[in-house]
């Protein structure tokens, strides 16, 4: 865990310090060192938000006891929940399934995107880190192998810091970084949104594609984002080079897909309801040390 990092003896010594100041103590993401050093100081009012899914690290031993400690856990989809429950069978996995809420900006336009960006065409948005363990290496393989066999106008928009390099193709366009208002003006005139990634426990990108009604494709690798798109009838999710393809038909046929998508995340996502959960969770365990 050293290794993995990151690395902060000051907030060690801070949380150990000021235990006792404290009702409870929130550790978010498992796989880091802040959260595997820091939990055990606190073990008797911490609560860990761990963001898990089915990848190698999850499986090292170091995990077996470790998930025993804290006092309750906040979930991000039942899929997070399941897979836990197999992983760690002894673990009673109290709390709730929450998951995160979504903030839109007051405003955004698919025009003010293309007009910036000369994006004039039809488009698949990705938006994220670009890196073979996110799923863009078959992403792009996928994208190339479909503009050969169907050279029609559609582009690959990429909004995000790359890690592996783009293919240069005349319909990969590459964004890098973009703020928060650019990225809603992208999704707002989206085609489709698009995320490969094996390994996810919730998407982000998901549901603020959702909040404007746009439709998905996922990899169908990751149970949590192929429960996400069940639920709220917003998109689809591929396996293979014939699933993406047809998927992408799909999506350009039928315009109900993601249509009310919205209101799945206004009913789930509600900063409120999500705040109510959190306070739950932790009122329900702490002994009353919390009204």
């Amino acid at each position: 865990m050293d290794e993995q990092g990151p690395l902060s003896p000051d907030l060690l010594g801070y949380i150990d310090r000021h235990r006792q100041d404290y009702d409870a103590f929130l550790f978010f993401t498992y796989l880091y060192a802040t959260t595997y050093q820091g939990l055990p100081l606190v073990a008797d009012r911490a609560y860990l938000v761990p963001t898990a899914h089915d990848e190698p690290p999850i499986y090292l031993p170091i995990w077996d006891s470790w998930f025993q400690k804290p006092q309750g856990f906040i979930l991000n989809t039942p899929e997070e929940k399941q897979f836990l429950e197999q992983r760690f069978p002894s673990v009673h996995l109290k709390g709730q399934i929450a998951g995160v809420g979504i903030d839109l900006p007051a405003d955004y336009s698919s025009q003010r995107f293309r007009s910036a960006y000369g994006v004039h065409d039809p488009y698949m948005l990705y938006v994220g880190r670009i890196d073979i363990n996110k799923g863009c290496g078959e992403l792009f393989d996928y994208f190339q192998r479909y503009k050969t066999d169907r050279p029609e106008p559609l582009k690959l928009v990429l909004a995000g810091k790359p890690i592996i390099p783009i293919p240069e193709h005349p319909d990969i366009i590459s964004l890098g970084f973009v703020d928060e208002q650019t990225k809603f003006d992208a999704i707002s005139g989206a085609a489709l949104v698009v995320n490969p990634s094996p390994y996810e426990s919730l998407s982000m990108i998901l549901l603020e594609a959702w909040s404007l009604d746009r439709p998905v494709l996922v990899s169908g690798k990751s149970a949590a984002m192929v429960g996400q798109c069940k639920r709220s009838n917003g998109g689809l999710w591929y396996e293979s080079y014939p699933e993406f393809v047809a998927c992408i038909k799909e999506i350009g046929r039928n315009r109900w897909i993601a249509c009310g998508a919205n209101r799945f995340i206004e009913s789930n996502y509600a900063w409120l309801a999500i705040r109510k959960k959190y306070l739950s969770t932790i009122s329900f365990n702490t002994n009353g040390r919390r009204e």
